[in-house]
């Protein structure tokens, strides 16, 4: 586009936007002012996003919630710098937009933790949740601990709560309360309700996915029963009825989200207790099912089968579960499930079968598509897994049953993707207006034809996709850039992690790790960039644990940012080389708080008996999380000079610091190899 052409309608939008600004200022009608924002939010270009900035701040400031929602969604899909300031200011309000919390996350990622944590002192229940789940989506190592903290915090206030109730009976207040209409039955009930946050808490310890979560996860599995058991008897002492119902009613919150974290970490040490409570649980059977297939541990295989006969309305989780183990058990039990009454069912156990790839389930698959119980799309799914396994007969029997014609062609992009000829430019314009279009094959048809083409533009189109609103379409994306060579992917891949979307960057971080060799060294040049891209580059360095990364982590570990110091301490941690030993001691002095965590982390991590003296030292830190990590890592290393400074820390003010010193006495004195057990964080 020319330079008249762009000034031109940048003067049409900027027309536009003043006169959608107008309507917010003047107009009185709600309706009106609603899609007067929703047409503002709307605009989408590249080139003129930054005219939104300025009106969309301003509109984080209108009287109407839908319009500071909607500004606030819009500034975190734009990431600009100038809206942090703006969306800080919201969350000082008891219920800020719930977008607000997001969108700072999404900019400033670890930069948002300290404003999150301050406003989680005095908003709702409500934007609490959400800031737990902010916390997840952004992780880290402060992330981590100040979820845990939150999920401690839970056990605390039940107990206030229960504090309370034995209080109203003492001084003889329960007497009064008869309805649910008095304002002591509110204050009361606020107290033990307040399970939205403890689950959110949990939920976003398991996409961060941190094994130290685990124990706290398992215990609250357990813990809720006997909160309700002792809630029961204190009702029966005295007439509470009415506090103890509502308690009964939401009682299993938190524990679900206890069973969902434990799968989204997928720690083994999780499946005995969850399948247990598959047992004995059945409000909470959903939840744990799900878990366990995420874990993926093959001792589920024989409760989840048993599960499938005992809980119709379980079928579906079940089956998911059982394709996502992927054990040759389940498969006849699967093939039963062909024939289900129910089509989700059905399709779900297709998935299954296609996924474990076992020859059983071949002629079942075939008759099932025959007499339309399961769509063609499954049986195309099992071909890619037999062809995989390289089982061509498994494979051949398939092809043969889906050899009639093609329904008519749903786009002009798979016409373009079957030809053998090169795809121009005007060819590559065509695959771009298909991914814009709404049905979700058309699009998926472009992506695999832009792979195909493999030149900067298809990529640079294919990157973008991973952003689409489709998951299907985000996961084709994904699955063709990773096919691509690497010499054509590495460059705009590396340029994609300093994308504002969370989601996009973290998307290519798998794949750069994935791609391996081919793209360490172009990673190594890329800490040289500033802002996102070297914060990625430094993480897929860590993943990858190439040994050629290490000297240039340990020069980041005095960079000027606090949060590349802080992911090259972490990364540095998972190569796990001993010529990061002197400088994360180093960094044990750093003036960052969370650089201090990690480094006493990677430290405990790497077992150097040269670190006992400075992680001592660590245990006095300012910072009870630093004191922490500190004790855990004293722990892990097992050397007898940190037994009295350890025992001196068993009176420390901070719960989480007497729990690790605790856990990393009991280690020492008994003289324990290391192992993967972790802290136990709640009181005896």
């Amino acid at each position: 586009m020319s330079d008249s052409r762009i000034l031109k309608k940048r003067r049409r939008i900027q027309r536009k936007i003043e006169s959608l600004m107008n309507v917010l200022n003047c107009e009185d009608d709600k309706e009106v002012r609603n899609r007067a924002i929703d047409d503002l939010v709307s605009i989408d270009d590249k080139e003129i996003e930054e005219l939104l900035v300025e009106p969309l701040i301003q509109a984080l400031g209108d009287r109407d919630l839908h319009v500071r929602e909607m500004a606030a969604w819009k500034l975190g899909r734009i990431g600009d710098e100038r809206a942090v300031g703006p969306l800080i200011q919201t969350l000082s309000e008891e219920e800020p937009p719930i977008n607000a919390i997001f969108a700072l996350a999404e900019i400033e990622g670890e930069r948002a933790i300290e404003p999150l944590l301050k406003a989680l002192k005095h908003v709702g229940l409500t934007a609490k949740s959400c800031i737990c789940e902010a916390l997840g989506k952004i992780g880290g190592e402060r992330a981590v601990f100040h979820l845990l903290r939150i999920l401690e915090d839970r056990r605390l206030l039940e107990e206030e709560g229960l504090g309370i109730m034995i209080l109203f009976k003492q001084e003889g207040l329960d007497k009064t309360i008869h309805t649910s209409a008095d304002p002591s039955f509110h204050v009361l009930t606020e107290i033990l309700l307040e399970r939205p946050v403890i689950r959110s808490a949990a939920s976003a310890l398991g996409k961060i996915g941190d094994p130290i979560a685990v124990e706290p996860l398992i215990r609250r599995l357990y813990e809720e029963r006997t909160i309700l058991e002792r809630a029961e008897k204190l009702g029966k002492m005295a007439d509470c009825s009415e506090l103890v119902e509502p308690l009964k009613q939401e009682i299993q919150d938190a524990r679900k989200g206890a069973a969902q974290a434990l799968g989204m970490i997928g720690d083994p040490r999780a499946v005995e207790p969850l399948i247990q409570t598959l047992k004995d649980e059945p409000g909470l059977r959903k939840e744990v099912v799900q878990a366990l297939g995420m874990i993926g541990d093959p001792r589920a295989v024989e409760p989840l089968i048993q599960t499938l006969k005992d809980e119709p309305g379980l079928r579906k989780e079940v089956v998911q579960a059982l394709g996502m183990i992927g054990d040759p058990r389940a498969v006849e039990p699967l093939i039963q499930t062909l024939k289900d009454e129910n089509r989700e069912v059905r399709e779900a156990a297709a998935i299954a079968l296609a996924r474990i790839g076992d020859e059983r389930a071949v002629e079942p698959l075939i008759q099932a598509q025959s007499h339309t119980l399961v769509a063609p799309q499954f049986l195309r799914e099992a071909m890619r897994t037999f062809k995989k396994e390289k089982n061509l007969e498994a494979f051949k029997l398939l092809a043969k049953a889906l050899g009639r014609k093609e329904p008519i062609a749903i786009g002009v992009a798979k016409q373009l993707r079957r030809k053998k000829e090169s795809v121009g430019k005007v060819q590559c314009q065509v695959q771009i207006q298909e991914l814009k279009r709404k049905n979700q094959e058309a699009r998926r048809e472009a992506v695999l034809a832009l792979g195909e083409r493999g030149d900067p533009e298809a990529v640079e189109q294919l990157i973008q996709a991973l952003k689409d609103r489709d998951g299907v379409i985000r996961e084709s994306a994904a699955q063709v850039l990773r096919r691509m060579e690497s010499r054509k992917t590495v460059e705009p891949l590396i340029k994609a992690l300093s994308d504002v979307g969370w989601s996009v960057r973290s998307e290519v971080a798998q794949i750069l790790v994935e791609m391996g060799e081919p793209a360490v060294e172009p990673l190594i040049q890329a800490l040289n960039s500033k802002g996102r891209m070297i914060l990625g580059a430094v993480r897929v360095l860590g993943e990858m644990r190439d040994k050629r990364a290490v000297e240039p982590l340990i020069q980041l570990l005095k960079h000027e940012d606090q949060r590349v110091r802080e992911e090259a301490a972490q990364a540095l941690g998972k190569i796990g080389d001993s010529r990061a030993v002197g400088p994360l001691i180093q960094a044990l002095k750093d003036k960052s708080q969370g650089v201090r965590e990690i480094a006493a982390r990677t430290l405990g991590k790497l077992g150097d008996a040269k670190a006992v003296g400075p992680l001592i030292k660590a245990l006095r830190d300012r910072n009870w999380s630093v004191k922490f990590r500190a004790a855990f890592a004293l722990g892990e290393i097992g050397d007898s000079r940190a037994v009295q400074p350890l025992k001196r820390a068993l009176e420390d003010e901070e719960n989480m610091v007497r729990r690790a010193a605790e856990w990393a006495l009991e280690r020492i004195e008994r003289g324990m190899t290391k192992s993967r057990k972790g802290p136990v964080l709640d009181e005896k």
